[in-house]
């Protein structure tokens, strides 16, 4: 019989320590992870945008260009003609470019709009998947802390339960014990655990 309680004190305290070292290596790889985990750097990414303003430089060219030969065909009228002519052509020209520029500068705009929701949201699904693997590193680290304590506390009750064992079985053959005093020394040799005398 203690032959079988050697050999499962044995195989505990292999079980235990390999426990331990597994403990330590989580926890380890753990710690590794962490030391190199990096937040998400974030900017402010709509700091920047702006609706394109090279259409309405070639609309101002356009117009420049088209008021020019307005005023060239003008030219060669008496002034009745010229000035009617000259207002027509130009408010005619003045909303037509009016109408183009507005509505390329707000598809411009609303594009770039478009790209910086879009880069939004990639950045917040990196920043998502970042914590999602802050979190699991740290639950790592804890679950390693975990068995490396369960470890310690299933070798120390082994300890403890080796030494009862071997205090019992000193005071049974009448030696003196700390625990358990000498059997037969005094008379009074009552086991404090079972109450029975030895």
């Amino acid at each position: 019989m203690a032959i079988l309680s050697a050999i499962g004190m044995g195989l505990g305290v292999v079980n235990s320590g390999l426990q331990f070292l597994e403990g330590s290596k989580i926890k380890s790889q753990a710690n590794h992870g962490l030391a190199k985990f990096q937040h998400q750097e974030l900017t402010n990414l709509a700091e920047n945008l702006k609706p394109s303003l090279e259409a309405e430089r070639q609309m101002q060219t356009a117009a420049s260009k088209q008021r020019a030969a307005v005023v060239d065909v003008a030219g060669g009228m008496d002034a009745a003609q010229a000035m009617a002519m000259t207002s027509a052509g130009l408010g005619a020209t003045g909303d037509l470019e009016m109408k183009a520029f507005s509505s390329i500068l707000d598809k411009e705009y609303q594009a770039d709009v478009s790209r910086v929701q879009e880069e939004q949201t990639m950045r917040s699904m990196v920043e998502k998947r970042k914590m999602e693997e802050l979190s699991s590193l740290r639950a790592q680290k804890m679950a390693g802390m975990q068995m490396q304590t369960s470890a310690m506390k299933d070798l120390g009750g082994m300890a403890l339960g080796a030494g009862l064992a071997s205090d019992k079985l000193a005071a049974s053959q009448g030696k003196a014990t700390s625990l358990f005093g000498k059997a037969g020394a005094t008379g009074t040799g009552i086991n404090p655990i079972t109450g029975k005398p030895y």
